[in-house]
């Protein structure tokens, strides 16, 4: 897989097909855009799926606002990207700069310019650009005066209920594991290094691993006790 961490490192072709979001969680949501990118890509287009980084509520964070916890770090994402298919990743570098960047430029001069694209696939509540102005009305009329395609991708639900990475972090704040991992597709991981603690658990007879995650925004569970895997020296441990 190919990583790109600004517009000015890739190349342009305008045999692609791109999708752009946060995909924080890369959760069954995603993986149906996901899904549907390779899909179209087998006619031999290049696929490129454009992730942002840092998370825009991270810039944009307002002082009366709870800080937002992630589901994926960077590094998370881009793994997960790879293990579903993704072959070309742009990370987006967000800045309050950035933010400011009127919608009809972004599409412009940074993806059909920079990038070059035949078709983009949006999620069914995708917005961009200054204030979020951009959507799929605006991508419709900038396709006409470009020459590509827009395809909007359902969303996603089950039991009634349309996966997000919002509702996934609700139940991870609530311990709700098991409906957490069933909305994302795969398991929730945390990685991070071993540190020291207070020894409670070792004067108790249950020594305890305490990890301290590399990302403060990386979300944790709420307050529980759980059974883990781990993989330490290659080998899997549970605990």
């Amino acid at each position: 897989m190919q990583v790109y961490r600004d517009f000015d490192e890739i190349s342009r072709d305008v045999n692609s097909i791109i999708t752009v979001g946060t995909f924080d969680g890369v959760h069954k949501g995603h993986q149906l855009v996901i899904d549907r990118l390779l899909e179209l890509s087998k006619d031999g287009s290049r696929h490129v799926i454009m992730t942002i980084d840092p998370h825009p509520q991270i810039v944009l964070q307002k002082q009366d606002r709870h800080r937002i916890h992630l589901l994926t770090t960077i590094k998370e994402r881009i793994e997960l990207f790879e293990k579903f298919g993704i072959q070309n990743v742009l990370v987006i570098p967000f800045s309050y700069e950035f933010s400011q960047t009127a919608p009809e430029v972004f599409i412009k001069e940074f993806l059909y310019e920079k990038v070059g694209f035949k078709k983009i696939l949006i999620g069914h509540d995708h917005m961009f650009g200054k204030n979020r102005e951009g959507n799929s009305e605006l991508l419709n009329t900038l396709s006409i005066q470009l020459g590509f395609e827009v395809e909007q991708v359902d969303a996603h639900s089950e039991s009634g209920i349309i996966i997000s990475s919002t509702k996934i972090r609700k139940m991870l704040e609530e311990s709700k594991i098991e409906e957490a991992n069933e909305m994302l597709g795969h398991k929730f991981g945390i990685r991070g290094k071993v540190t020291h603690g207070n020894g409670r658990g070792a004067g108790l007879g249950y020594p305890t691993a305490n990890i301290r995650p590399p990302d403060i925004y990386k979300i944790l569970p709420g307050n529980g006790v759980y059974l883990v895997s781990s993989e330490l020296d290659g080998n899997l441990v549970h605990g």
